[in-house]
């Protein structure tokens, strides 16, 4: 996906009832959610060899709350490549570093699919391994950009035509690819069957100029698509095999609409329901169509012509908010919708739809690249609530009963912290860690705060927590007095869906450290309000309980 033709947008203001938040069962594959993280090329792959490497295993993990992520696209050959940086998918050193992507997803409780690709004629020589050349359904040039870098762009040539031994040959890298896929761990695949790529190539008339089997009617022209379709389902079951198809194009070059694109489009998406697939993703068109032959599919049109023609699964794509998302769904016209743009700068996009929270801004000089800048970069809702704590007066006083609220709402997933507060004695629920704090309340919400403020400091020494050295102890005891010296406002004042959110919190995974903050927070708590001077302890490994905890710190 170019991003930067995508449509920008806020979070906006979200129906009383969320569908987007509700479960959903994706063919036999359940999911938390109605949110899909879209296919989003990146360009982060290790270069040469096209190789998944670490930066994206972290990228795809901080994003593991979507219901669904649908990876980048993902290149099924060599013949397939047409885009600098983009990762593949056909050998076994790919798929190694594919697994170590899945089982992060995975771990977070996440689902992933692997978006197959193969860019046919929108490529270049130059992208391409020696005796390689760009290929298409005929030697027409489609006339479209080609990123030769992570922010350069050439025009595409003209391709070679595809001999029939060329189309077999494309069909069995597709099959070989679903099977790297199946065992690197992904969930399931989707073809990349629209946009400007190579199915959609076969389907445009004024780039399929063929006379055989695979070119002239709309049939003939469609026939790749659904042999390939096939040649994936001998490997997976249907509802884990998903397509990508439909009318909208970048109204550019040869690839834009014909007199024949909607009759086409809507033969695909007939001869679609046929499968039991797990799902079709629809854009919205990225373009004007103005003047086009299919102008009335402008906005939701497309949508809406559609959802008439497929009976199963829609993901809903492209310049859509949280809102129009949500009502479209209610209207019964999609069963997901996919976010592109808002998850490359909110990782915890999930967490700000259900809590109406504003998105970061988006910084598209980080689009395309090799490093984490614009990448894994972006903040999530808990390092900016521990900002905006910090400036909250303290409370005079607050209620001792909502201790016992935070107690019954744990939802926190580690052995450390899932019974925190009835592992410590009652009398000590009350300790006091700074001279202004009155009650147990105002100290677990001292708690609290300090886990935005463990990450604040992970990130910030990541320097030195490559050599195994922790920030100071008089950063991390000063940090620890400031937060504590300015505690939230009135805890009496909260109701539940607060407390909810704050205890999210400590289920969050620092990005650096792999392990849950609300492990590093206790052996940071304690050693920091007993200025024992061990503070660095909170990087050893971290086995311990509660109980062994607090003895050890007084």
């Amino acid at each position: 996906m170019n991003l930067m033709l995508a449509s920008q947008h806020d979070n906006g203001s979200v129906p009383a009832t969320q569908l987007l938040l509700e479960p959903y069962s994706l063919g036999d594959l359940p999911l938390r959610n109605r949110i899909v993280m879209a296919p989003l090329t990146r360009t982060r792959s290790t270069l040469p060899g096209q190789v998944p490497n670490d930066l994206m295993q972290e990228y795809y993990r901080q994003r593991a709350s979507a219901g669904l992520i649908l990876t980048e696209g993902t290149f099924v050959s060599e013949d397939g490549r047409g885009w600098f940086g983009v990762p593949g998918i056909y050998n076994a050193q790919q798929g190694e570093g594919w697994r170590k992507i899945t089982d992060a997803v995975h771990a977070e409780g996440g689902r992933i699919f692997a978006q197959l690709w193969h860019q046919g004629s929108v490529s270049l020589p130059e992208l391409l391994s020696e005796g390689h050349v760009p290929l298409g359904p005929s030697s027409v040039n489609p006339e479209q950009p080609v990123y030769v870098r992570y922010r350069e762009t050439r025009m595409s040539g003209v391709p070679r035509a595809m001999t029939i031994d060329d189309i077999r040959k494309t069909i069995d890298d597709f099959r070989q690819a679903a099977r790297i896929a199946q065992d690197a761990g992904f969930d399931g695949v989707q073809i990349q069957g629209g946009f400007v790529y190579l199915f959609q190539q076969f389907l445009q008339d004024n780039l399929n100029l063929r006379t055989d089997e695979y070119g002239g009617t709309i049939e003939n022209r469609a026939r790749l698509l659904f042999e390939v379709l096939e040649a994936v389902l001998e490997v997976w079951p249907s509802q884990r095999v998903g397509v990508k198809a439909g009318p909208m194009m970048p109204e550019r070059g040869l690839l834009r609409a014909t007199d024949t694109t909607l009759a086409t489009s809507e033969y695909v998406y007939r001869r679609l329901n046929d499968y039991n697939l797990s799902h079709v993703l629809l854009m919205r068109q990225q373009a004007s169509l103005t003047g086009t032959p299919i102008e009335a599919l402008e906005g939701d049109g497309v949508i809406r012509h559609f959802r008439g023609l497929y009976s199963g699964s829609l993901i809903l794509n492209v310049g859509l908010t949280a809102r129009h998302g949500e009502e479209l769904l209610q209207q019964g016209l999609g069963e997901l919708v996919a976010f592109g743009r808002d998850f490359i700068a909110n990782p915890d996009l999930v967490e700000r739809i259900r809590r109406r929270a504003p998105l970061n801004e988006q910084r598209p000089e980080g689009y395309y690249g090799n490093s984490a800048a614009g990448y894994t970069d972006y903040p999530t809702l808990h390092v900016k609530d521990a900002v905006e704590l910090t400036s909250r007066p303290m409370p005079e006083a607050t209620n001792v009963g909502t201790i016992q609220f935070f107690r019954e709402r744990q939802r926190v997933e580690t052995p450390l912290t899932t019974n925190v507060f009835q592992a410590l004695p009652s009398d000590k629920l009350a300790y006091r860690p700074h001279p202004n704090s009155q009650t147990a309340a105002t100290a677990a919400w001292t708690i609290v705060r300090c886990l935005a403020a463990c990450e604040e400091l992970a990130r910030k020494g990541v320097a030195e927590l490559q050599h195994d050295e922790p920030p100071s102890h008089a950063e991390i005891v000063d940090q620890y007095v400031k937060l504590s010296a300015s505690v939230a406002d009135q805890l009496s004042t909260m109701d539940q869906q607060q407390w909810e959110e704050i205890a999210t919190l400590t289920v969050t995974r620092t990005p650096i450290l792999k392990k849950p903050l609300g492990e590093i927070l206790w052996l940071f708590f304690f050693d920091a309000i007993h200025h024992r001077g061990q503070l660095s302890t909170y990087l050893r490994p971290l086995g311990a309980r509660v109980p062994s905890i607090y003895g050890k710190s007084g």
